[in-house]
């Protein structure tokens, strides 16, 4: 198979303090035949100027400069001028063992789009997959991926409302997944940094967040939502208990909330859960599961 091009795609939005790292760790790849798009969005620290001390300096570097938009906007600006058949996401806080690209191309395979970093090696089914999304069991995030270029522009895939800025990969792979297959490879390679100036990290937890992203979510199911109905409510209930034991108030006459009341028929789930669904005030269902909560740890500790 003739080596394909291979872009690496960067939203950066002030990462003056980690953008060195990153970019020189996707600069220094084994694999050699790969593109570096940098997409500026909006930086205000002094970022445009290293990036473009980039571009000066490895003519596979291109960087693009736009007004702040949102870090979907941006890496849809970067695919949409990328040139690779395969896209690879890097965010600028983090960085990538030098062997990351190359591990992916060496697993490339005819009629696969998708390939997945993972603890095993195997072909998914795309239902399969996306189950496994909504129960965590596989990697939200759109790094530890790389995609087809042709995959990612399917169905508007990375164009995710700006308010989503937290969880957005979730509702971007659901859309790439439902027109998309998938290999998990054995393996990893990309380094997360816990940067307590990202996004997550600042984010305050409120009901009308989570109930914008819950909606979003199905909505990038489309007419397929029906088909995944279980995880769907799994993932709500999920969300509810979420909120509940971080003190958010729900309460149960909310639609969602009746929906995954009434659509209960015995699944198996966690004692949690069965309190959430049971108690009838949210308040007490708070301090149960934080009991509940504390008497796991007790117990660990025992172990």
């Amino acid at each position: 198979m003739q080596e394909p091009l291979v872009s690496v795609v960067v939203p950066v939005y002030n990462g003056i303090k980690y953008i060195s790292e990153c970019v020189n760790s996707i600069r220094n790849q084994t694999y050699k035949k790969i593109e570096i798009v940098l997409v500026d969005d909006g930086s205000t620290d002094e970022t445009d100027k290293v990036l473009d001390e980039y571009a000066g300096k490895d003519n596979r570097i291109t960087v693009l400069h736009i007004k702040n938009s949102g870090v979907s906007f941006a890496r849809n600006t970067g695919v949409n001028a990328s040139n690779g058949e395969y896209v690879c996401f890097v965010d600028a806080d983090d960085y990538i063992e030098p062997y990351y690209v190359e591990h992916f191309v060496n697993s490339l395979k005819p009629g696969i789009s998708i390939y997945s970093l993972g603890s095993v090696n195997g072909e998914l089914l795309v239902s399969d997959w996306l189950r496994g999304l909504l129960k965590c069991e596989y990697s939200w995030f759109v790094h530890h991926k790389m995609y087809s270029k042709e995959v990612l522009l399917a169905g508007d895939a990375l164009n995710v409302p700006r308010e989503i800025n937290i969880g957005e990969d979730l509702i971007t792979n659901i859309r790439i997944g439902l027109s998309g297959s998938i290999l998990v490879i054995k393996g990893n390679g990309y380094v997360y940094r816990n940067n307590p100036e990202s996004v997550s990290k600042k984010r305050k937890l409120s009901l009308a967040y989570e109930e914008k992203f819950m909606q979003e979510m199905e909505n990038a199911f489309g007419e397929r939502a029906s088909d995944f109905k279980d995880v769907l409510w799994l993932f709500k209930l999920r969300c509810w208990k979420f909120l509940v034991l971080h003190d958010v108030h729900v309460d149960k006459s909310r639609a969602w909330v009746q929906w995954v009341l009434n659509e209960y028929n015995g699944q198996k789930i966690g004692l949690g859960d069965k309190i959430l669904l049971n108690v009838s005030n949210s308040r007490i269902a708070y301090v149960m599961l934080k009991v509940l909560g504390k008497c796991r740890k007790i117990l660990k500790m025992k172990d």
